[in-house]
């Protein structure tokens, strides 16, 4: 059995966290166990490890690339 482990925010509730764990096991289509990291810096959203690959879905990383993009576009508007 494989191992995915999911960090999210310690606030996110166990009925959102099952609806993740039953989203995530159908992306894979294997027989997953489910490991659950919280982590005060997870404001919302999460981040996956499974089988050597990190998906990093949560809101600071995101705001982070957005701050990135536009930080660079500010010379060529």
């Amino acid at each position: 059995m494989k191992k995915c482990i999911l960090t999210v925010a310690p606030t996110m509730t166990d009925e959102t966290y099952a609806f993740l764990c039953e989203k995530a096991k159908s992306k894979t289509g294997a027989d997953v166990e489910f490991v659950r990291k919280n982590d005060d810096g997870v404001i919302a959203g999460f981040v996956m490890e499974y089988c050597g690959e990190v998906t990093d879905l949560s809101v600071g990383t995101q705001l982070g690339m957005l701050k990135s993009y536009l930080t660079s576009r500010e010379g060529n508007a």
